[in-house]
């Protein structure tokens, strides 16, 4: 590393990675002027897609299975949540 690359940089600038690792599929959820990442983890859990004009959430329970709630906004209303696939299955 260079003295340049430790010398402070202008609040409109970003040093790659903006990610640390391997994350695949990143998407970026603009909501007013906030934007919320999300990634493929692979592992992680929950998951947050954009899929359709609604957002989905889906997760794993090892005692039920995969779950998914989703909503038309980012804020809102979600659904109840919906076994998408039950456990052992």
């Amino acid at each position: 590393m260079t003295t340049a690359d430790t010398q402070a940089k202008p609040a409109d600038t970003y040093t790659d990675p903006v990610l640390n690792a391997d994350w695949s599929d990143p998407d970026m959820v603009p909501v007013g002027d906030d934007f919320h990442l999300t990634a493929s983890g692979f592992g992680h859990a929950p998951s947050l897609r954009h899929h359709d004009d609604r957002f989905r959430i889906f997760w794993g329970d090892p005692d039920q299975g995969i779950l998914q709630i989703n909503a038309p906004e980012i804020r809102g209303p979600w659904t109840r949540p919906h076994l998408i696939k039950a456990a052992g299955a």
